[in-house]
């Protein structure tokens, strides 16, 4: 391979069904005039379709959310739209479909379809928030369950969403490796083992995991994003502190745990977190939609459950 280039067979590149015929027409500055259009109109109708189906509740931890993302970023750069789009419209079918998506078996097959459309048209961005975010919603849907109920409804549709995603990736490398006679597969386990291995500072420095995922923090300590963080903590915290109690912890674990599912992301892919840290902390995303709904979820109800998370 000829210096410079690299081999990225190993991508589905499922932007490409789109951006190729828009380049017949309009050049990229166009194309990014447009992305923020449609990102914009997006995030209109998510919100108009939350106000009408009484979920009000979930607005504020949505905009905390794109505020951790960077609209402005996603607006313009097409390789961070992809799971902007993909986000927000999981999110706008569970709000739209919510029950019946959430109280039969559709809810699998919604799952297993957002972790298809990720390893499709993603270029591994930010992909746990398109599990965190909308299971955390997923989790408020289910407020006829116990903890234990929706730890388990999670368990279920991690796995799903999980078969969704590596299995989409892995047809592309065996697909890929049988049509263009090349070792797509073994390129693809290779790639995988370097981006879970050891991670080396441009200076020769190793981190360990807990470092790569405090650079990838590090991001967010901005002064901006403090004085939300403590706005929020006075806020919530008059409100839930009086509701402290063992119930009230159980109920929590559901989002604890999905709070969690970024930093393990981010720890376990620790040399491609350090390397892209500028846009890998975007997983974090997920960890704050998750907190922010928790804390709706318990300030809003007085059986500390969520059964009318509109309710404030």
């Amino acid at each position: 391979m000829p210096d410079g280039e690299a081999n990225y067979d190993r991508y589905w590149h499922g932007y490409m069904l789109y951006l190729k015929p828009l380049l017949l027409i309009m050049d990229y500055a166009d194309i990014r005039i447009l992305n923020m259009i449609l990102q914009l109109l997006l995030l209109v109708y998510l919100i108009h379709e939350m106000v009408r189906k009484h979920m009000e509740a979930a607005v504020l931890p949505l905009g905390i959310y794109l505020a951790i993302i960077n609209p402005a970023a996603t607006a313009m750069s097409l390789q961070f739209s992809s799971m902007y789009y993909i986000v927000m419209i999981s999110l706008l079918v569970l709000v739209r479909y919510n029950r019946r998506i959430v109280d039969s078996n559709l809810v699998y097959f919604f799952f297993t379809g957002v972790g298809i459309s990720v390893a499709f048209f993603d270029f591994l961005t930010y992909p746990t928030a398109a599990f965190v975010v909308p299971s955390s919603l997923a989790v408020v849907l289910n407020d006829q369950k116990n903890w234990k109920e929706r730890v388990s409804d999670l368990v279920y549709w991690g796995v799903c969403w999980g078969i969704g995603y590596i299995g989409m990736w892995a047809g592309k490398w065996i697909v890929g490796s049988l049509i263009l006679d090349t070792n797509i597969l073994g390129e693809a386990v290779g790639r995988m083992l370097v981006h879970s291995g050891e991670a080396v500072q441009s200076g020769g420095e190793a981190l360990s995991a807990w470092a790569v995922l405090w650079k990838n923090m590090k991001v967010l300590f901005r002064w901006p994003y403090f004085f939300l963080g403590m706005a929020m903590a006075i806020y919530y915290g008059r409100i839930i502190f009086p509701k402290l109690n063992r119930k009230t912890l159980a109920l929590c674990l559901p989002y604890v745990l999905l709070c969690t599912l970024p930093c393990i992301w981010i720890m376990a892919l620790k040399s491609h977190s350090l390397w892209c840290y500028w846009y890998t902390y975007r997983n974090l995303g997920g960890t704050v939609f998750a907190i922010g709904l928790m804390l709706k979820s318990i300030a809003s109800d007085d059986r500390y459950g969520v059964s009318h998370v509109s309710r404030l």
